[in-house]
């Protein structure tokens, strides 16, 4: 009863539509009262747990990458990225598709969050394709894989969020995103320019832009360009913390805005309040994922679990698929971070015990978070980019499901060469 009223509650909440942060909250202090039959236990988790969650330094990190995103977004400095790559690759097949994957990845590395590379792509990639003709299904899809690219190239919240949670070097999870973010882009390209090859109605060929042109467009794309190189020599360095990354970078982004003059006041007091607005849905996750932690905890789940799996006798293979399986079909049903929050007290203790490097897993975890991310039945950022472009939900999720060979394919290179996500954070001084 211990565990099957608490985890019957949990699903009861979920259905009813209950915030995953109020539902985890409700459901762990229920677990607590269960497991220990003490309200006086209860009310010590309430009053530490949301108290140690909130204000720990770690966490700083993530309120000032989000505001960096925001603050590129508004600054439109997103813009030029894609005018760069759509006047050097817009004449291949299938080029204003690559070229959003190719924006969507350094956006990524300036915004760290799927939802506000998905919102800025959505609006800015899709109008440009729909004029020359491109399908739905193929540019909806590109926007849509593309912006799960900013889980993995640095400044990536997710990992920040995994790395906490599980006491693992922040600097090293995000140096470990960069090969394979760059590979899952290169994958996303090929499967594009393979299918527009293969059925050319999906995207007609765009004009060739001049050379001219080009010096153009790379000169405005300076300052961006600037911003993601200092970001990723401070942590490739190691001069500096993440949290003093982030930091810079959002200062960075701020003054870039400012000297270019184009970034409003309204687009200023707008990074901040939709930085608020981020700051405290996740911070409000963690503090559901803390109460739900101790019931499970205090309820001995993960130690069980690590038991069961090993009486089981799996090879580290074996526990590899299993957990695999675990997030790809709960991420269907629940968004990524509060699904990664939930699952890591029982899924991180199996993997470490089954050999796996705490670092490899992070990025392994999140790669497979990217396919709950666009599909369906939620696929929370495919549901976001077709309700921006007004593209039926279908449509969308069926280009985002032509994108998933290339992360499925990159996934599958991970699991086979595990130094892709090792070799660079072990060459950080």
């Amino acid at each position: 009863m211990d565990l099957i009223v608490p985890l019957a509650a949990f699903v009861l909440l979920l259905l009813l539509g209950v915030p995953v942060a109020w539902t985890m909250g409700i459901s762990g202090v229920l677990g607590i009262l269960m497991v220990t039959g003490s309200t006086r236990v209860v009310f010590g988790a309430i009053e530490t747990i949301p108290y140690g969650e909130g204000t720990s330094f770690s966490l700083i990190t993530i309120p000032l990458f989000v505001f960096l995103a925001y603050l590129v977004q508004n600054a439109r400095l997103s813009n030029d990225l894609f005018d760069a790559f759509a006047a050097w690759i817009g004449r291949m097949p299938g080029g204003l598709a690559v070229s959003t994957v190719g924006a969507g990845a350094i956006f990524g590395a300036m915004s760290g969050t799927s939802v506000a590379s998905a919102t800025v792509m959505s609006r800015m990639a899709v109008p440009s394709m729909d004029e020359r003709g491109y399908s739905r299904a193929l540019s909806t899809g590109a926007v849509a894989a593309g912006s799960t690219l900013s889980t993995l190239i640095p400044p990536s919240v997710v990992l920040i969020v995994y790395g906490i949670s599980t006491e693992t070097s922040i600097g090293r999870l995000l140096m470990a995103g960069v090969v394979p973010g760059v590979l899952m882009a290169i994958a996303l390209a090929v499967v594009i320019v393979v299918a527009v090859l293969v059925k050319p109605s999906l995207a007609p060929r765009g004009a060739s832009a001049t050379w001219g042109e080009r010096g153009r467009v790379l000169i405005k794309v300076l300052p961006v360009s600037g911003l993601v190189t200092v970001l990723l020599v401070l942590l490739y360095s190691g001069i500096v913390s993440p949290t003093e990354v982030a930091g810079v970078g959002a200062l960075l982004a701020l003054v870039l805005g400012v000297a270019l003059r184009r970034l409003s006041w309204k687009g200023f007091v707008d990074s901040i309040t939709q930085t608020i607005k981020v700051t405290v849905m996740i911070f409000a996750l963690f503090i559901g994922a803390g109460l739900f932690g101790q019931y499970l905890t205090l309820a001995r789940v993960p130690q069980n679990v690590v038991a069961g799996v090993d009486a089981l006798g799996l090879e580290p293979m074996g526990v590899l698929v299993l957990v695999a399986l675990i997030y790809i079909i709960g991420c269907m049903f629940v968004d990524e971070m509060p699904f990664l929050l939930l699952t890591l007290p029982v899924t991180f203790p199996l993997m470490i015990d089954a050999g796996f490097d705490p670092v490899w897993y992070g990025v392994f975890a999140v790669m497979l978070l990217n396919i709950g991310l666009i599909a369906p039945p939620i696929g929370i950022v495919t549901f976001i980019v077709s309700g921006i472009t007004k593209t039926k939900l279908a449509t969308a999720y069926k280009g985002a499901g032509l994108m998933l060979i290339g992360i499925v394919a990159i996934i599958v290179l991970v699991v086979i060469f595990p130094d892709l996500v090792l070799w660079l954070p072990e060459q950080m001084k």
